[in-house]
C-alpha cells in the first residue's frame, strides 16, 4: 500500500511541476519587473533570496487560487505547490538574469 501512495504522490509532484512552470512562464514579465533592479554584485545565494522576497506575493496568490480549485486534494498540496512554483520562478528568473548578463558582456 505504501508504494501505491508513493506512486500517486510522485505523479502529483510531476503534475505540480508542470503547472508551476506554466504559471511561472505566464507571469515571466511580471516577475522580471519585480527583480530587474537587482544588485549586480549579488552572489547566487543572495540573488535567490532576492528573487524569493520580490516574488512571494505572486506565489501566495497563485497557491491560494490553486488550492481553491483543488479543495479536495492532499493537505500537503499547498506546501508542495508553493515550493514547486517558487523553484520554477527562481529558475526562470535566474535564467533571465544570466541572459541579460551575457548580452551586457557582448555589448561592452
Amino acid at each position: 500500500m505504501q508504494w501505491l501512495l508513493y506512486y500517486i504522490r510522485r505523479i502529483s509532484d510531476t503534475q505540480l511541476a508542470e503547472i508551476a512552470l506554466e504559471i511561472a512562464n505566464r507571469h515571466r514579465q511580471t516577475i522580471w519587473q519585480q527583480i530587474e533592479q537587482y544588485d549586480t554584485s549579488m552572489n547566487s545565494d543572495q540573488l535567490r533570496g532576492y528573487i524569493r522576497s520580490r516574488t512571494s506575493f505572486l506565489v501566495h496568490a497563485e497557491v491560494d487560487t490553486f488550492l481553491n480549485q483543488n479543495a479536495n486534494k492532499d493537505p500537503s498540496l499547498g506546501e508542495r505547490f508553493s515550493a514547486q512554483l517558487m523553484d520554477s520562478i527562481r529558475q526562470l528568473a535566474t535564467q533571465d538574469i544570466e541572459n541579460m548578463r551575457v548580452r551586457e558582456r557582448h555589448a561592452a
